[in-house]
C-alpha cells in the first residue's frame, strides 16, 4: 500500500507489479493482519480491511499511526503523547514520541 502524493492510494497486486489505486487519501498508511490505518492532512485517523470494504474514521487525531499484526493500534498526537488503540477508543500509555512503530500489542 502507498499514498500518492496525499490524493489516493495505490495497493500492489500480489501476483504481479502492477498497482491499482484505492478509495481514500492519507499521508501516512500502515498495513498489519488483515487492517491498515492511515492519517489525513487535518490528522484525522482511519482504518479499513486490507481485503476491502470502507474507511472508518476512528476517534481522536494523530500525526503518525501504526498497526500490528495481532490488530492493535498505536498512534502519536501533535502533543508527541503515545496512545494504544483496539480501533475503536484509546489508552493513553507512558512516554513521549513523534513516530510508532509496532510488530504486535508487546512489540512497539
Amino acid at each position: 500500500w502507498f499514498p500518492v502524493c496525499r490524493k489516493f492510494i495505490q495497493k500492489q497486486k500480489q501476483n504481479n507489479m502492477s498497482w491499482t489505486q484505492i478509495d481514500g487519501a492519507v499521508r501516512h498508511i500502515s498495513c498489519g493482519g488483515t487492517m491498515m490505518v492511515g492519517v489525513n492532512d487535518n490528522n484525522e485517523i482511519f482504518k479499513r480491511d486490507i481485503n476491502g470494504g470502507s474507511w472508518e474514521q476512528l476517534p481522536g487525531a494523530a500525526t503518525h499511526v501504526d498497526v500490528g499484526a495481532d490488530g492493535t493500534f498505536w498512534c502519536v498526537n501533535a502533543e508527541e503523547e503515545i496512545h494504544r488503540g483496539d480501533g475503536s477508543s484509546w489508552e493513553k500509555v507512558e512516554g513521549a514520541a513523534n513516530r510508532v512503530t509496532c510488530g504486535d500489542a508487546s512489540n512497539v
